[in-house]
């Protein structure tokens, strides 16, 4: 893959990325009830599932190169509108538009990334998420303000032009297995999870910024080297992921960052495994990113359980449970994946 489409596969998800998470850091500006405000957080994540489910047909009924364009441009005038809105009603609309052109784009970059078979270019859009995080926290640090930083998400009209090589599917539609959307949840849970972390960072008067930045930005590595890893030593995978297991519910229990970094560092990475491991379990690459996309419920459950139930007792079981799945999953023996690991 030539350079410049490694790098619109990565901007196929660190945009999409940079406008869904941006708002994180200006929850309080909204002044939003607690629960209002998970599910502003939240409902962008069902949005996800219906754009992963339509990117197909939208495909095949413009083409792969205008349907990346049209989904980075929606991504980006979305964002700028919903920097005028009041309404909350609206802004909730928005927010799950904005859900459903994310879908789009990064199932298009995910299937791209997975038709190469390279690990490191898997790696290199996974990592958008980190990078996407990043992002806004930097714009967060210019800007300060809520209107200010929905309307830096205009950012990805510019950049809409980078279009996605993507190879067209000689099936009708691809629906991947089950099994390989349960394993996507389990190693996304802690994305899921960590958007709740700036909140509670906030709460527990902690400068956020610096945590956050410190957090995403030790993780980036880890999306090249935990694929490397399952390819080496699954039994220093599956300790690796104990540790993240074990630091995860101490930073929800305690709230203490140091935590939280030692969670981010290697509990992100664990995204960039989901593509392999569902593709040994069978799912072809054009159906590889709708996978990662149905898991994306989770983004809506996780955060929303945890304000109906308490942030502490539930991000915990949620997390406990998810990597303990997980380090069950990695030791299984799964088929062949598309996805050469040890390239």
């Amino acid at each position: 893959m030539k350079v410049n489409h490694r790098l619109s596969v990565a901007l196929g998800y660190t945009i999409p990325t940079f406008v869904l998470v941006a708002p994180s850091f200006v929850l309080n500006q909204l002044h939003l009830t607690q629960w209002e405000a998970f599910t502003f957080l939240s409902i962008p994540f069902t949005g996800r599932v219906i754009g992963s489910m339509i990117y197909q047909p939208l495909n095949r009924v413009v083409g792969v190169r205008k349907g990346y364009l049209l989904s980075m441009v929606a991504l980006g005038a979305l964002s700028a509108v919903s920097g005028l809105q009041q309404s909350l009603v609206l802004l909730l609309a928005e927010r799950f538009l904005v859900g459903v052109a994310f879908g789009v784009t990064t199932s298009i970059a995910v299937a791209a990334a997975a038709s190469t078979g390279n690990r490191k270019v898997m790696g290199l859009v996974m990592a958008g998420w980190a990078f996407g995080w990043l992002g806004a926290a930097v714009a967060y640090s210019l800007v300060h303000f809520w209107s200010l930083l929905a309307f830096a998400g205009l950012i990805a009209i510019p950049l809409a032009p980078l279009t996605v090589e993507s190879p067209q599917s000689e099936t009708r539609y691809s629906i991947p297995p089950l099994f390989s959307i349960l394993v996507a949840f389990a190693a996304f849970e802690p994305a899921f999870a960590l958007q709740l972390a700036p909140t509670l960072l906030e709460q527990e008067g902690a400068d956020v910024l610096p945590w956050m930045m410190a957090s995403y930005g030790s993780a980036v590595p880890m999306y090249f080297a935990l694929p490397w890893l399952y390819s080496k030593s699954r039994l220093g995978l599956t300790s690796l992921v104990a540790l993240q297991g074990v630091s995860g519910v101490a930073f929800f229990v305690t709230r203490n960052p140091a935590f939280l970094v030692l969670f981010t560092f290697g509990g992100l990475g664990l995204s960039s495994l989901a593509p392999i491991l569902a593709s040994e379990l069978g799912a072809k690459p054009e159906g590889i990113g709708i996978a990662l996309n149905l898991a994306a419920l989770g983004g809506l459950g996780v955060p929303v359980a945890s304000s109906l139930l308490g942030t502490r007792q539930t991000a915990s079981l949620i997390t406990l449970v998810s990597f303990v799945a997980f380090s069950l999953i990695i030791n299984a023996k799964g088929r062949k994946s598309r996805i050469d690991i040890y390239r």
